[in-house]
């Protein structure tokens, strides 16, 4: 990959193959290079890795994370896989839930939130609610309430730039923490956001793929003490249908929907599903693939929900 020179550094890996890798990134740690950081990122990270283990592959990232939020994320090691895995992307077949802590209590505590989603004029960074913007919506359950927070479990319909900062702040209710769309807490140095699962089909196999990462220690240490964080990490990767009656409301010519009639996901079949065939219409692998599909080594760790 060229412009990314490997560097050492630390990589909490959950599983890997040949065709991809699944790490729990730590919050600070940039997924690519940027203004003042061109040797501490995800990519240097995990170059220097495939180095170690004389492994000739390269860095695709699916998707990404901000630098403050922590938890999953996956990384293609060719192109074939990484373009198999973004078609997934916001279908039933790739499912990302998230856990933050938010300020005060949402109202209702679980419903959608549609709103779209545009640069904020004169900042190079910052997003806002606009209605000339990208449609976005996010899903949301209350968890746990105490004192001036709320613990949250979220869910994307779509993948914009700060989706959940900007719609939580919208509603008056920014990620505890959040700097740029709330109040900064120096006790999290970072917005209390958390990619907590992730639900895939392996992008040559087909088979089904889950993978659950607790929260870190310093949002376990907002939310206190008496909270289990399995009792969270152990749900399904996705939200159970929300109901109630449709209510809606109008902020800035855009439209909230909230506590929504059911939303309808593809049944869960287990922590894993059977293998199925690969149906790629004719597709093959890029030259570069390296072993044929299905005999790929596998390096899991043993307690995470694997294959």
């Amino acid at each position: 990959t060229a412009g990314i020179p490997p560097v050492p550094g630390p990589l909490d890996i959950f599983y890997e193959d040949m065709d991809l890798v699944v790490i729990n990134k730590a919050p600070g740690v940039p997924v690519h290079q940027g203004p003042g950081h061109y040797d501490d990122t995800v990519g240097n990270f995990l170059l220097h890795h495939y180095d170690l283990e004389k492994e000739p592959a390269d860095f695709h990232p699916v998707h990404r994370l901000d630098r403050g939020t922590s938890g999953l994320l996956v990384v293609a090691k060719h192109p074939h896989a990484q373009e198999q895995l973004k078609h997934q992307l916001h279908t039933g077949a790739f499912q990302r839930t998230y856990l933050a802590v938010c300020e005060g209590t949402m109202d209702p505590p679980e419903g959608r939130i549609e709103l779209p989603l545009g640069p904020k004029p004169g900042s190079l960074i910052e997003q806002m609610v606009r209605p000339d913007g990208k449609p976005a919506a996010t899903r949301y359950e209350t968890l746990r309430t105490w004192d001036a927070f709320s613990l949250l479990r979220l869910e994307l319909e779509t993948g914009r730039t700060h989706q959940i900062r900007v719609h939580l702040a919208h509603m008056g209710h920014p990620l505890a923490g959040d700097f740029l769309y709330g109040q900064e807490r120096p006790e999290l140095g970072r917005p209390a956001l958390h990619s907590a699962c992730l639900s895939l089909l392996h992008p040559i196999s087909r088979e089904r793929l889950e993978f659950h990462a607790p929260l870190p220690e310093d949002i376990r240490a907002l939310v206190g003490e008496g909270f289990s964080p399995s009792s969270v990490t152990a749900s399904p990767c996705h939200l159970p249908p929300c109901g109630g009656r449709l209510q809606q409301w109008h902020l800035h010519d855009c439209t909230v929907v909230s506590v929504a009639a059911p939303i309808s996901l593809p049944p869960w079949r287990g922590k894993v599903a059977p293998p199925q065939a690969v149906t790629d219409e004719g597709e093959s692998p890029p030259p570069h693939k390296r072993i044929p599909a299905g005999n790929a080594s596998r390096r899991i760790r043993p307690h995470i929900l694997s294959m």
